[in-house]
């Protein structure tokens, strides 16, 4: 018995380092300081989720790097905000997409279901703080320790490809792969009618709170923060959601600038869907988008 305890231990004794080491090797090699430095042209950032990766081209926008993710909950885009931000002092403004979906419930799950803890805690796991990785401990704790592990074996190859976990040069901007809206205006008549414009709206009030965060670290830098909405498809109906919206940008956001683009004018070749823009559409907005920025 004696001796099954002694082997247990031993055992138990070389995972924990194995994972001591890993976790080390990733904080000095895989996130390390270096790898979130930019060139100094970049004085503009961009956040947030689909909508901004897709609609802003910066080979349009004049010292504007695009770091807008697909699915990014603003949990994340805070802690990636801080440190490319703390890193880059020539950053001088930031613009974060705030589209009505941001405010619905459905975002708790970018923020702690299994798909996203899954992505989201290799990206960025390191960046997290104490508060942040006991908020999703708490609200799954299977999917954050089956996250977390695998982040440690699926990082350590990342090590020896591509040493830069936070900027990925390739995804400055991202962009549509079709030429044409892939609904019709009778599917978006559908999607318009499937919404009761009456019922209780729930709020993601930790998406929201991230959002707060991310506008109070950015005042506390002095650097200017900007709320976007961008380009949608005319027949795209926000209506269910938009008074609360409205309300929650007057009541959280009363002294942040708000740029609302919503309705700007973009023909339906330059659509990838009702929400997204692709590549042609994103041109001649982040063209327009470019002489707003610097008049």
């Amino acid at each position: 018995m004696k001796k099954f305890s002694k082997e247990i231990s031993v055992f138990l004794f070389i995972i924990a380092t194995i994972v001591v080491v890993d976790v080390f090797l990733q904080k000095t090699l895989l996130f390390k300081d270096d790898n979130v430095k930019l060139p100094k042209k970049y004085s503009v950032l961009i956040l947030g989720h689909s909508h901004p990766a897709q609609a802003y081209d910066a080979n349009y926008i004049n010292n504007t790097i695009n770091m807008a993710t697909a699915g990014e909950a603003y949990l994340y885009t805070y802690f990636k905000a801080k440190k490319v931000i703390d890193k880059n002092p020539q950053i001088k403004k930031v613009f974060v997409e705030f589209t009505n979906n941001q405010i619905e419930k459905g975002m708790d799950n970018w923020i702690w279901d299994d798909v996203h803890l899954q992505y989201r805690i290799k990206e960025c796991w390191v960046l997290l703080d104490n508060e942040a990785i006991q908020l999703l401990y708490n609200k799954n704790p299977t999917g954050f320790i089956n996250a977390f592990s695998k982040s440690l074996f699926d990082n350590l190859g990342r090590l020896f490809v591509s040493k830069n976990a936070i900027i990925k040069r390739e995804g400055i901007h991202k962009i549509g792969a079709t030429d044409e809206i892939s609904i019709n205006n009778k599917q978006l008549s559908k999607l318009k009618s499937s919404k009761n414009l009456n019922y209780d709206l729930e709020i993601s009030d930790y998406n929201i709170l991230y959002l707060q965060k991310i506008v109070k670290y950015c005042q506390e830098k002095h650097i200017e923060v900007c709320l976007i909405r961008s380009p949608m498809h005319k027949n795209y109906d926000v209506s269910y959601t938009e008074y609360k919206f409205k309300e929650i940008l007057r009541t959280k956001f009363k002294n942040i600038q708000w740029l609302d683009y919503k309705d700007f004018p973009i023909p339906n070749k330059g659509f990838q869907d009702a929400e997204h823009l692709n590549s042609y559409g994103a041109k001649i907005y982040s063209q327009y988008f470019n002489k707003q920025i610097n008049k």
